[in-house]
């Protein structure tokens, strides 16, 4: 997908670098399973790469629709990804 996935944790030491004070940050886990953004996000992921994976034959129609439908299945609930959020302050001129 070309993210990293270890940016965020990198990022505060960034805004440090960069002069700014006061540095925090947060991350947020996305659930996969709760019937949020995150299920939405991996619908339309799969609807986009389906084809790909079974081009490849990384997995069979029938696995991806199994795994479409956990999204539906109320005893599943898993961590999806994390959003990380960093900020700072400029020090005064």
């Amino acid at each position: 997908m070309g993210s990293d996935s270890r940016w965020g944790r990198r990022l505060p030491a960034a805004l440090a670098g960069a002069g700014l004070t006061g540095v925090r940050m947060i991350s947020t886990q996305v659930m996969a399973g709760d019937g949020g953004p995150g299920d939405d996000f991996w619908r339309v992921t799969l609807a986009q790469t389906a084809p790909q994976f079974l081009r490849r034959g990384l997995a069979t129609a029938a696995e991806l629709e199994e795994l479409v439908r956990l999204f539906d299945d109320p005893a599943f609930l898993d961590i999806s990804f994390a959003v990380t959020s960093a900020w700072g302050r400029r020090a005064p001129a």
